[in-house]
């Protein structure tokens, strides 16, 4: 069981908890959580890097002249990638083939749970009893940041269902960015320096990633 300490709304820590290895005692997996956020990360661009073959540029494909006999170099036509005017032989590259890669839910599942126990390991992972406020004031969640993380580094908040407003208080804070905690993967535990929970997220969490928890629910309906 991972033991980390808990914070309260005023970054003072009021306790030490054990939370579940399932988040937090995953075996590191350096090579899967690479493959995953390579995959990810390229999706989010559109790959629509492009310059124009031999076949797409314009021009006559007749041969300019006879193979022999004129004195100049053999050439088949003149949209040749080596005059001018032809296509491109090495343009821009583009991220298609990365995104062409798939990654299954259950390489998407271990590399999440590897990336959170690293930063466990790393002492990144702060945990708030709650990170629901009385209001929703930007000042109030940037002097909270300033008790409790280094100047220059940045945070993702993971947020329970019942948390979803505290969003409205980091929009202006460049280096903050929130997510509800079931839609967290590894690009957002690798992009971002800390990661903030609180208790009833780590719940929710342990609620979709446990999955003897939800065998266990399932079997206590029937």
């Amino acid at each position: 069981m991972a033991k980390l300490s808990v914070h309260n709304l005023s970054g003072d820590v009021v306790g030490e908890r054990e939370y579940s290895d399932v988040l937090f005692g995953a075996p590191s997996n350096i090579s899967l959580v690479k493959q995953v956020f390579d995959v990810l990360f390229s999706r989010q661009f559109s790959g629509s890097a492009h310059t124009k073959t031999r076949s797409e540029r314009r021009g006559s494909g007749r041969k300019p002249w006879k193979q022999k006999g004129t004195g100049n170099a053999r050439t088949g036509s003149v949209r040749n990638p080596i005059w001018r005017k032809g296509g491109v032989i090495f343009g821009p590259r583009s991220l298609g083939p990365v995104m062409l890669k798939t990654v299954t839910s259950g390489m998407r599942r271990s590399a999440f749970l590897s990336a959170l126990s690293e930063k466990v390991s790393s002492g990144d992972i702060v945990v708030f009893e709650t990170l629901q406020f009385s209001q929703q004031k930007t000042r109030i969640f940037s002097d909270l940041l300033s008790k409790i993380v280094p100047e220059g580094d940045s945070v993702v908040v993971g947020l329970s269902s019942s948390e979803q407003d505290t969003f409205l208080m980091t929009r202006n804070l460049q280096s903050v960015f929130c997510q509800p905690a079931r839609l967290l993967n590894v690009l957002h535990v690798l992009q971002y320096k800390k990661v903030f929970l609180s208790e009833e997220s780590i719940s929710e969490l342990v609620s979709v990633y446990d999955k003897t928890e939800s065998l266990s629910g399932v079997l206590d309906k029937k």
